[in-house]
């Protein structure tokens, strides 16, 4: 059997992304919600498995993390999340989120 090159495993790539978030929350000075459940950084990787599953909307995201069991198995296997933030938790925080240009991601 083959080795996965380092850079091309799921985990290096989404370790990638994460440091990539980071950076960019740090250079834009973009602090927590005081009362906030999930960091940013959550809310972010939750907002890259709506796009990674490829759900059509932040409702039906939000559908299967209460209906399917497997969803639930995946976001932790995946993108090590134990709780996956609601939709409109996922609004509202992404709204505070959309001034990071996406070219900075």
């Amino acid at each position: 059997m083959h080795q996965t090159r380092k850079y091309f495993s799921h985990d290096e790539l989404l370790e990638t992304i994460s440091k990539a978030f980071q950076d960019s929350l740090e250079r834009y000075k973009i602090s927590e919600l005081s009362k906030g459940l999930f960091s940013n950084l959550e809310c972010l990787k939750g907002g890259l498995a709506l796009f990674t599953f490829k759900f059509s909307s932040l409702l039906k995201f939000d559908t299967a993390r209460f209906e399917c069991k497997i969803f639930k198995g995946n976001m932790k296997r995946l993108f090590g999340m134990n709780a996956v933030p609601c939709d409109t938790y996922l609004r509202e925080r992404l709204d505070v989120l959309s001034a990071i240009p996406a070219e900075d991601f």
